[in-house]
């Protein structure tokens, strides 16, 4: 079962709908990741790899991985690297090449990037809005209905007993939904889509 992120979780970890584990948080930077990946359509689950059994030894990996319909990435922050001595670094992607990971690289500039950034903290910061069963309902069965359409759209046009905007966004926290979060500043026109079932096309 994956970990609720209803609650608060101690600020050196990160709990979301995605996660299959509370993720250790090393680094701001990784943060700001772990709240991007959330929001990514593309990201399935995250999960976290403490050690692994590689080569007669029990390795340290300590890595978070995001997972794609298409497979596994490693993710690598350059500024939140850990220190390594060369031996160690040298099991640790040994390990990585041998449960068949790939290597997702994101530096700060790449985290800071807009509307990006801006978007996924504006969204993140709703998360613990809640939301009544009625409310969330009825805005599942209008995406599924008409398919995606704008937030605008969707705000205006359903009965919701709680701020609109806020529950829209806060489904997109609990991964019931799927923004566009890339194109353009969150407004009105951003589009809405309904999540997409694992394993389906998109």
């Amino acid at each position: 079962m994956r970990a609720s992120h209803k609650s608060n979780p101690p600020k050196n970890v990160f709990i979301a709908a995605k996660t299959l584990i509370a993720i250790p948080i090393v680094h701001d930077l990784v943060r700001v990741a772990l709240v991007q990946a959330s929001l990514d359509p593309a990201v399935r689950a995250i999960e976290f790899i403490s050690t692994v059994a590689a080569y007669g030894k029990i390795v340290a990996l300590n890595s978070i991985i995001f997972r794609h319909d298409a497979g596994r990435q490693v993710l690598d922050i350059p500024e939140a690297r850990p220190l390594r001595a060369i031996d160690d670094e040298g099991l640790a992607l040994l390990a990585s090449d041998q449960l068949g990971l790939s290597t997702l690289t994101l530096t700060g500039d790449d985290l800071k990037r807009q509307p990006l950034a801006s978007n996924t903290s504006t969204v993140w910061a709703c998360r613990h809005t809640p939301i009544r069963a009625n409310d969330r309902v009825r805005a599942l069965q209008a995406l599924s209905d008409d398919g995606p359409m704008q937030l605008g759209r969707l705000s205006a046009e359903l009965r919701w007993s709680i701020d609109p905007v806020g529950a829209v966004l806060s489904l997109a926290c609990l991964d019931l939904i799927e923004l566009d979060l890339v194109s353009i500043p969150l407004g009105p026109e951003t589009i809405v889509r309904r999540r997409v079932p694992e394993g389906e096309n998109r």
